[in-house]
């Protein structure tokens, strides 16, 4: 069951234009959005399904990487329920590089809302998040100490999926034979 990432909920919500606007109040609104839907998950008591969020914990990495502070303090609290949520991690590696110029175009239409004289260092500091932001969620990939596989996401779409099915279902089975 794929669910809407919280933090993309937020972003709209407030109608901003990418993460690199968001301040400490709007990383709490989306770590609020988290909680509220892992604990109405573990309220349901349903075993039977599979729920994929896109970012969950990693919104710490995020936040971190555009340098909100006071975040860090949420990790034991995300730890808690994705150990309740029996929590297995799929981690969609995309170089820096990569991601860059996948997503270049897209931050370019977003400078019809600032004055020309801005576009050039808001498009550095878009670049310059991704970069941030790819170190961090890593690191914070690293410190899970859930079942996990980091997928290189700079191949096919075929190739992640398949990647991501082969993971979900090495998982499963780890889980049938405990």
């Amino acid at each position: 069951f794929p669910m809407q990432e919280s933090r993309q909920i937020i972003v709209h919500k407030h109608m901003l234009l990418g993460a690199i606007w968001m301040t400490v109040e709007h990383e709490r609104e989306v770590i609020a959005c988290d909680f509220e839907r892992m604990d109405l998950i573990l309220k349901r008591n349903e075993r039977r399904l599979v729920y994929a969020d896109e970012c969950n914990v990693f919104t710490i990495g995020h936040a971190m990487a555009h340098g909100v502070t006071g975040i860090e303090g949420y990790w034991d609290e995300y730890m808690k329920r994705l150990e309740l949520l029996n929590a297995k991690i799929i981690f969609l590696d995309i170089p820096p590089e990569t991601s860059w110029e996948r997503r270049q175009h897209r931050y370019e239409q977003r400078l019809v809302y600032f004055p020309k004289d801005e576009h050039k260092a808001i498009m550095e500091r878009y670049r310059d998040y991704l970069f941030k932001a790819h170190k961090v969620l890593v690191e914070v990939f690293d410190r899970l100490p859930f079942p996990k596989r980091m997928v290189d996401a700079s191949v096919s779409k075929k190739g992640v999926f398949n990647t991501v099915y082969r993971s979900l279902m090495e998982f499963t089975l780890a889980d049938v034979s405990e």
